[in-house]
């Protein structure tokens, strides 16, 4: 996992999901257009993860899946 997605899931916890998931959509975008390939995979396994907590994205590591699941926890319905 990047420095960048460490910084996003800590700036999240505790927020609204919906404001969460809006945001890491917003950093993917950036990601994106930035050519931070990585970082925009990552954004994209987390949203998926989210909108899906039942269901593991593929290629996620368990030690990133662990921060995904600690994220899913710490946000307000």
């Amino acid at each position: 996992m990047t420095k960048g997605m460490e910084r996003i899931i800590n700036e999240l916890k505790g927020e609204k999901k919906k404001t969460a998931i809006e945001r890491l959509h917003t950093e993917n975008q950036v990601a994106k257009e930035n050519k931070k390939l990585r970082l925009a995979s990552d954004l994209n396994n987390l949203i998926f993860y989210l909108n899906n907590p039942e269901t593991k994205p593929g290629g996620v590591k368990k030690e990133d899946l662990f921060l995904f699941e600690e994220l899913k926890i710490s946000l307000e319905s």
